[in-house]
Formats: C-alpha cells, structure tokens, sequence
C-alpha cells in the first residue's frame, strides 16, 4: 500500500536538479551585468578622453593661429607669444604661454601663464625648457591649466 501523503511533494532529485539549474541562470545573469558594467566603464573612460584630447587639440591649434611668434620648440614644449597685449612690439611675460608635456615628458599636457604686471622685455633666446624655470626672473607665480591629464608619449 502507498502513503499518499508523499506524492504530492517534489523528490530530493527533483529538487537538486531545480537548484542547480537555477544557480547556472543566477550565474549567468551576474556574469553578465557584470561584463555590462564594466564595458560602460571603458566607454566611458574612452570617451572622456577623446573629450580631453578634442578640447586639447582645439585649444593649441587656436593658440598657434593666433599667435604671433613660436619663441620656443624643444622636447615637446612649446613657448608662445601668444599677443603684443600692451602694443609695445615687445615680448613680455605675461603675452606668453608655455604648452608643457610634462614632467616627466609626455606624462600631461598643460599650458602654463605668467601673470605678470612687469612689462620688460623678453629676449627669445633667454626662453629655455620650463624645468629650468627661465621664466622666475620675469614672474614669481605660474597659473596652470591641464589640458590632457594623464598621458603619455606627446610629442609635437
């Protein structure tokens, strides 16, 4: 005679199959929200930096094309005389901007300005690399403004 009571209920078999088949779902489904995730995270890591780089590349270009002189090329560093400000045909310090790409070179990019009230000249072959801080003579603050943090290998 068979107890009736048992055979409405699952089997132990029943119900190991149905808990293994749920953990590989539930394994799955994790598995991909967290491949999602971290693709969102790439892609938002790219396209902050392209934002970066686009921004950079508009900024130096209009620079240049206003500029009136490069007055110093060397190791990816850039000085520019950005305008004759003050109309005196000189350059001064504080009509300069210095495009540095670093340190150590090509870490960053970043103008440097000189804010400055000192309207002495500047001879162009006194400009040096920005490490060798020629410009203290003329200015005793820099204001920097990043560009591109985090890079590497910029070259112009």
């Amino acid at each position: 005679m068979t107890d009736k009571r048992y055979n409405k209920g699952f089997t132990l078999i029943e119900l190991i199959i149905a808990l293994i088949v749920t953990s590989i779902i539930a394994t799955a489904v994790v598995t991909l929200a967290y491949a999602l995730d971290t693709a969102n995270e790439f892609t938002e890591d790219n396209c902050r930096t392209q934002v970066q780089i686009r921004f950079a590349s508009l900024r130096i270009s209009d620079l240049i094309r206003r500029s009136r002189l490069v007055c110093y090329a060397s190791g990816g560093d850039l000085a520019v005389w950005e305008a004759d400000y003050n109309n005196d045909g000189q350059i001064n310090i504080s009509e300069l901007v210095y495009i540095e790409c670093g340190p150590p070179p090509g870490s960053l990019l970043r103008f440097c300005e000189f804010p400055s009230s000192d309207n002495t000249a500047i001879n162009p072959s006194s400009i040096g690399s920005f490490a060798s801080n020629w410009w203290s003579t003329y200015s005793s603050s820099v204001n920097y403004t990043t560009l591109v943090p985090q890079c590497s290998n910029v070259q112009f």
